[in-house]
């Protein structure tokens, strides 16, 4: 049933109401048993996903609905495995699997149905498979096959959320989103077009002339780029650099952006931006923002940086870029010792060592307390943490606060780009929580050395005969009792897996309520001009209280139920019922998103569960910019 407006006031009462029976949030684990023992040989993970593969079935669990789901296979079946979705070739009839949906949806094929997708692209939402005159394409948001008739000549390219169409005198755009094409019909076919398609932006380019689509916008714009120029992009980007002037495309506005500085030499290219030297000096172009950023610093400035976040120190000092906001602001100095992830950079300060923090999402400099340690921080995607006496304090990128826990025996652990942010201690592990800007606390209970496993937003910490899981999308631990020797584990992007000789334990990092935009935690943008689509994963007969409202990062606790991370003011909630297996997909239109420009907008669920008590699902909070 469609979302039903409820008034705040009714909201909150109906929580208090169900706050009145004791109850906690269902378990981030589900378990497989493998009587016949697990043979490492037949695990796969990627992303949401953890494939078994037994004689005849594959067992695939979905970090969305928590649970494994049987699909069957042959021997013969040949397994592609992607972060949100994979595709069963297997004879007659391949199977795509949606972790979004968490189910298997059928797709008859001929023998020469062959499979699209680029070599060795394993973060695709959109799996593609030409037949024949037919192309089908997949999308692993709605879980559903679309299908196109296409001449004997037709060229498709596809990546990550979008693929790309030309046809004769037709280009055609898919989004992954809402699993639809937007067609383009052209006077004329292209000359031998090129065709990209990567991130949330596709292009076809035919001499001078340049056609792009937005998986976001899902529009076409039509732009003659420079003379001379060279082809860069990023995922959701493209720039034309050399001529005598430049052009930029972002698929996050849906807009080309023409005549910026004229490129000189070689760019650097970022994730979410590009930096090049132009007459004046440095200058940027922005996914973001869709605009070009001239005179960041002087010519042959050095570069610091990562996905969305560059330090660039020339004679005035340095200078540091926020493609997210796209602004530069000038710190008089830093010292030499520096470091990048995604929106988060750092130097030192000169005179006493201690770290200087730099936000792309603020776009200022924040320089950490007094008491913090003259040494090199611990660094993730949104935050960093450095040691001060009898603990340490963890910087939130969001707002440039400073978060302090008390832990005397402080052991960080972090993984290189990813979001989770440990600290292991005598008695407990901690983490940090950077939506809500807190650390999150659970007890140790084994007696060596933890074995913490980081990748993306989750984290695992093998500690005795448990196992723990963390995610940075859900801010929350989850812990596993193990019923023998750990034989295997790995840490994926949005879940992962342990296995002992009988038994297959898989984990989620996500809530049961995602959003479909990650960042600043991990890669997909929500622009404010696009609907907010999330999905709600309920047990069959349960009825859930849908809360929205701004994320605060002082929580209300309500007793034997779990906390509430949003404000009360201007809470708004929807009533939603779960009648089946596939989770609800749902959005608020673009005005919300637009309302929330560079906030958090958080969601959570009171849930009644048809049998057993009632809970309080973990927070799920967007950005959109």
């Amino acid at each position: 049933m469609p979302p039903l407006p409820m008034h705040p006031s009714q909201a909150l009462a109906t929580v208090c109401l169900l706050a009145a029976a004791s109850a906690q949030t269902p378990s981030a684990w589900a378990t497989l048993p493998v009587p016949g023992g697990v043979i490492a040989a037949n695990l796969q993970s990627q992303g949401k996903i953890v494939v078994h593969r037994g004689a005849a079935t594959l067992d695939v669990f979905s970090a969305v609905t928590r649970n494994f789901t049987p699909i069957p296979a042959s021997p013969t079946a040949t397994v592609r495995l992607h972060n949100d979705c994979l595709l069963v070739v297997d004879g007659s009839t391949w199977l795509a699997f949606s972790a979004y949906t968490g189910m298997a949806v059928p797709l008859p094929v001929t023998g020469s149905a062959t499979y699209r997708n680029g070599a060795g692209a394993v973060n695709d939402s959109v799996l593609l498979v030409a037949d024949g005159n037919q192309l089908h394409a997949f999308s692993a948001f709605t879980g559903t096959w679309t299908t196109r008739t296409v001449s004997a000549a037709f060229a498709v390219a596809g990546q990550r959320h979008v693929a790309i169409l030309a046809d004769g005198p037709l280009l055609a755009g898919y989004d992954a989103f809402t699993a639809t094409w937007t067609d383009l019909a052209l006077p004329t076919p292209l000359n031998q077009p090129t065709l990209s398609a990567d991130g949330s932006a596709a292009f076809a380019t035919s001499g001078t002339t340049v056609h792009a689509f937005s998986s976001w916008q899902r529009n076409w714009r039509r732009q003659v780029v420079p003379p001379g120029s060279t082809f860069a992009r990023g995922d959701d980007f493209g720039v034309w650099l050399g001529g005598q002037s430049s052009c930029g495309y972002s698929s996050i506005r849906g807009e080309f952006r023409a005549h910026g500085p004229r490129a000189i030499g070689l760019p650097t290219v970022f994730d979410n931006f590009v930096l090049f030297d132009s007459s004046s000096g440095i200058a940027a172009f922005s996914s973001f923002t869709g605009r070009f950023r001239e005179a960041l610093a002087q010519p042959g400035a050095t570069v610091t940086g990562s996905e969305s976040v560059a330090l660039l120190e020339d004679s005035a000092g340095t200078h540091g870029y926020s493609p997210v906001q796209d602004r530069a602001v000038l710190h008089p100095a830093l010292g030499q010792a520096r470091g990048a992830s995604n929106v988060v950079a750092w130097g030192t300060d000169p005179g006493s060592g201690r770290p200087v923090f730099f936000s792309a999402l603020t776009a200022q400099f924040h320089p950490a307390p007094g008491n913090a340690a003259a040494q090199d921080p611990a660094l993730t995607t949104v935050a960093g943490a450095c040691l001060v006496p009898g603990g340490c304090v963890a910087f939130s990128a969001r707002s440039g606060r400073f978060v302090p826990l008390v832990e005397p025996a402080v052991q960080f652990v972090t993984s290189g780009a990813s979001a989770p942010l440990l600290v292991f201690g005598q008695n407990l592990l901690h983490a940090f929580d950077a939506r809500t800007e807190s650390w999150v606390s659970t007890q140790r209970v084994g007696v060596g050395s933890p074995q913490p496993q980081i990748w993306r937003t989750a984290a695992l910490v093998l500690d005795g005969t448990t196992a723990h899981s963390f995610g940075a999308f859900t801010g929350t631990w989850s812990s596993q009792p193990l019923p023998g020797p750990v034989l295997g584990s790995r840490a994926n992007s949005e879940g992962l897996r342990v296995h002992t000789a009988n038994h297959l334990f898989a984990a989620s990092a996500v809530p049961s309520t995602p959003w479909l935009a990650q960042f600043p935690e991990f890669r997909r943008v929500q622009p404010a001009s696009a609907d907010l689509v999330h999905w709600i994963a309920l047990p069959p007969g349960a009825i859930a209280l849908a809360g929205y409202g701004a994320v605060v990062t002082a929580n209300t606790p309500i007793a034997g139920f779990g906390d509430l991370w949003l404000a009360p003011a201007g809470l708004t909630a929807s009533l939603v019922a779960g009648t089946g297996p596939l989770p609800i997909r749902t959005s608020l239109p673009a005005q919300v998103a637009t309302a929330f420009l560079g906030l958090e907008l958080g969601l959570q669920i009171a849930v009644l569960p048809a049998t057993g008590f009632p809970w309080l699902g973990e927070l799920a909070s967007v950005r959109p910019l």
